[in-house]
């Protein structure tokens, strides 16, 4: 089964994305996602399937044609009346960019529709940014003359037989092979190539018959490990000789610029070589070392069919389905996949519209292939034109209509001649490519946007910003204070969190009048609200000083708005009161009673969060500088769990043992020690309230003990 995301016809009907699941980069790098499901468990109501494993691949060219539904043409994404542009970026064949549109390839609205994919054809081949640094290592370790890895045979059949072992787990015989290999050397200096072969394969063999029953373990980390490092001392160690031991020739010169291109220095071959100086003068364009894309593809063609045995293991781990399944296609690109509209959307604010990054990374991409295509059309009619002037000019219909081919662009290219042009395009082109996959690649390019890496890695990405740990609305931090007038499964809230905090609540005929008046408060009076829902889900921000806007907005609250339908009624976001419930929580989190549920106490003119003394044990708390976390929850679920599971009035014994967690600890012992101390005194209204708060949840007649002091006046002392 595999998960596109996009084609209906490969997804399962059943088959249900968790939510929050943004799947869009992994689209764009043409990621091939392999689900493997268990057998599907019979069910009355929903048919379901166990998913055991998942896997990576890269989609080949074909692949992606077949899952694109519309080939990209047209640079310009949005008219003038900003609506999508017919083969754009925002096409509606790739799904509706907002609620407005209607997708016109699977008929759905901006809610129902996955989103398509569609491609951008190149007119010229570019390196694979993905893999443009192995390809790098590939053509300087490699001879351009007899298309043969600069190694030895001995180095090569070595590190492929302990890549073979690596992948049955075999981490001791890697070792042990090596040094079979050092004792065959030294028992016979003049042997050849073929008896280490055959030396080395045996002994692999052996080993992978006491492996037979084992499943592949390659991706176990110390395999991992083991197979990084011992590729990596390849690359280092037997890629650098000077002079290719298979043909005697010098070893051509190749070096990278800016990721976008490869200059070499050809060596000439002892000898007069034809092919060699061919290629060398294939090499060379406009007198430059440039290695293009092209020949750089005939080339890594040429040295897979010599060194294909070794090279297929040497980057295994790219098939999709666990085979062999890289291919030299795989350093090139000749498409680029655009991702659905709907990932991509257009900002607004107001009138002003602010385009999506990577959008314009891909249109600038589009502008590059038209104007390639352009010069490709001037260079192919020029030399037609000459062939047909040699043959006495037939066909002069169609020479008098090429020559209306707009020649003002080439004003904008650098180059003297038209070769030269048509390069300085090719590499401005493949810049624009690097820039779509990773924008960091290109340190010249100044005007880019964050590329697919940049959407995904550090802070800012999707993993760390989107999928793990992230910051959270309705939520609020202060120091704690103690407070013993408050309930201890109380909470107090400062007015400056009471008017930020808010819950969306449904507008009902029982309701309606107390979230009429929250309304006509505005979002800086308590109690007041911030923002009204409206039934199509459009969101309707409340202004703090325009009181007609708000007025009228009250009186609607139960008239019914035009268009789509998706609620059943106006939600009112309006703001904490007296009772609601919140999730306190103090880092760190080390047990389950470190997150309680308290009832809101709105406490004007407060700055920091007031909590009972008796809760300072479950919290591990004290009043030094301590901050605490408050959590809102936003559906009547949450808000019926936090009342009648996780009050802090249902959290009175410690999981751990069972004892007692709700009690006066450190601080609040100073002070009753303090209270009882000799010589503290309390006045009558002082006395009285102690009294009260200790009795607050008790009910009769309160019977009050005589002063300890008469005269000069009524004292109580603290043991009273």
């Amino acid at each position: 089964m595999y998960y596109t995301g996009g084609v209906r016809s490969l997804v399962p009907s059943w088959f249900v994305p968790l939510p929050g699941v943004h799947v869009g980069p992994a689209w764009e790098l043409g990621v091939l996602v392999v689900l493997s499901a268990g057998d599907m468990l019979i069910s009355k109501d929903v048919p379901w399937r166990r998913l055991r494993d998942i896997s990576f691949g890269i989609y080949s060219v074909e692949e992606i044609r077949n899952l694109s539904v519309k080939a990209i043409t047209n640079p310009r994404y949005l008219d003038n009346l900003g609506n999508p542009m017919l083969n754009g970026l925002y096409d509606l064949a790739l799904g509706p960019p907002d609620n407005k549109e209607v997708c016109t390839t699977c008929a759905q609205d901006f809610n129902n529709c996955p989103g398509h994919l569609g491609h951008i054809d190149l007119p010229l081949t570019v390196y694979n940014p993905l893999f443009f640094d192995k390809l790098y290592l590939l053509t300087r370790g490699s001879c351009f003359h007899c298309n043969l890895l600069t190694c030895p045979r001995a180095v090569i059949h070595l590190l492929l037989n302990q890549l073979k072992l690596l992948d049955r787990g075999a981490i001791h015989e890697v070792s042990e092979l090596e040094a079979v290999l050092h004792r065959l050397l030294e028992a016979s200096p003049d042997v050849n190539g073929n008896e280490i072969q055959e030396e080395l394969e045996d002994y692999t063999k052996k080993v992978l018959k006491k492996y037979k029953r084992w499943k592949e373990s390659s991706f176990v980390k110390n395999i991992c490990v083991m197979r990084n490092k011992l590729i990596g001392n390849f690359w280092k160690t037997e890629m650098v000789s000077a002079k290719c031991p298979h043909c005697k020739a010098p070893k051509s010169v190749v070096r990278k610029e800016h990721n976008s291109k490869l200059t070499i220095v050809m060596s000439s071959k002892p000898g007069n070589d034809k092919k060699a100086s061919e290629m060398t003068d294939n090499a060379n364009i406009s007198k430059r070392g440039y290695l293009t894309p092209n020949m750089a593809k005939e080339y890594i063609e040429a040295l897979w069919e010599n060194e294909g045995f070794f090279l297929n293991h040497l980057f295994s781990g790219i098939g999709a389905d666990g085979e062999l399944a890289f291919t030299p296609d795989m350093f090139f690109l000749e498409l680029i996949v655009v991702p659905p509209s709907r990932y991509r959307p257009v900002n607004r604010l107001g009138d002003q519209m602010f385009t999506n990054g990577h959008t314009v990374n891909l249109q600038a991409v589009l502008k590059d292939v038209s104007l390639i295509q352009k010069l490709l059309a001037v260079m192919a009619q020029d030399q037609e034109k000459t062939h047909e002037v040699e043959e006495l000019g037939s066909n002069l219909k169609e020479i008098e209509t090429s020559d209306q081919i707009d020649r003002s662009f080439l004003s904008t290219l650098m180059g003297n001649s038209l070769t030269d042009k048509l390069y300085n395009a090719w590499v401005r082109l493949q810049s624009h490519v690097n820039i779509v996959f990773d924008s960091d690649m290109d340190k010249l390019m100044t005007e880019k946007f964050p590329g697919i890496r940049q959407l995904l890695e550090k802070k800012e990405g999707l993993f760390r910003k989107h999928m793990m740990g992230k910051r959270v609305d309705y939520a609020a931090r202060s120091v704690i204070c103690p407070d013993m007038y408050i309930n201890t499964n109380e909470i107090g809230i400062p007015m400056v969190f009471a008017t930020k905090l808010t819950y969306p609540q449904p507008v009902t005929p029982w309701n309606v009048q107390q979230l009429r008046q929250a309304v006509l408060n505005g979002p800086n009076i308590h109690p007041g609200a911030s923002m009204v829902i409206n039934e199509d889900g459009s969101r309707t921000i409340l202004s703090s000083v325009d009181h007609t806007q708000r007025e009228a907005i009250a009186k609607q609250l139960l008239t019914p708005s035009t268009g789509t339908q998706r609620l059943a009624a106006k939600i009112v976001c309006r703001h904490v009161k007296n009772g609601d419930v919140l999730l306190l929580n103090r880092q760190p989190t080390l047990h389950r009673p470190s997150i309680q549920a308290h009832k809101a106490r709105i406490l004007p003119g407060e700055k920091v969060l007031r909590l009972h003394y008796a809760n300072c044990k479950a919290y591990n708390a004290d009043f030094d500088g301590d901050e605490m976390n408050a959590h809102f929850p936003q559906s009547e679920l949450g808000r019926a769990e936090a009342y009648t599971i996780a009050c802090t009035d249902e959290q009175y014994l410690v999981p751990k043992d069972g004892t007692p967690l709700a009690g006066l600890i450190q601080d609040h012992m100073v002070s009753g020690s303090s209270m009882t101390i000799r010589g503290c005194f309390f006045t009558r209204e002082q006395y009285m309230e102690l009294v009260y708060r200790g009795l607050t949840d008790k009910q009769g007649r309160v019977k009050t003990l005589p002063p300890a002091i008469l005269k000069p006046c009524r004292l109580w002392s603290g043991k009273q």
